[in-house]
């Protein structure tokens, strides 16, 4: 289960039930410092989370946490920043048809290829 207060007072606090979501501290510090330790990547993580400490995450870290987090079905950040910023809660794009209507145009610039490549050896500029 996805842990979720009911209300966020920080990024920090939104990004921290995140990383809970998407595995914890130990495995999300391993993916965004895979030189480090994993023990230690996970203390990294939680002192760069902690509003009282001088360590902190860069955008692209915090982006890296949203994604991991939303793989899981995990939308507490992207939630946290809509309301901070006064937006309408985003839905989510669902992969599955993403990945359908890729496919389906996949098949359907294949269908194309092959009727243009009839075409032109019908023409004789075929090879």
């Amino acid at each position: 289960m996805i842990p979720q207060a009911l209300f966020y007072e920080s990024m920090d606090e939104a990004l921290t039930d995140a990383v809970h979501a998407a595995g914890g501290p130990k495995v999300v510090g391993a993916m965004l410092w895979p030189d480090k330790d994993p023990q230690e990547a996970g203390k990294f993580l939680n002192r760069c989370l902690s509003p009282d400490r001088s360590e902190k995450l860069e955008l692209s870290q915090w982006l890296f946490i949203m994604r991991k987090a939303r793989d899981v079905d995990c939308h507490i950040p992207m939630a946290f920043l809509c309301d901070y910023l006064d937006y309408e809660s985003p839905t989510p794009k669902n992969p599955d048809t993403e990945r359908d209507r890729l496919q389906r145009e996949f098949v359907a610039a294949k269908n194309e290829f092959s009727e243009l490549l009839k075409r032109m050896e019908r023409l004789g500029g075929g090879s």
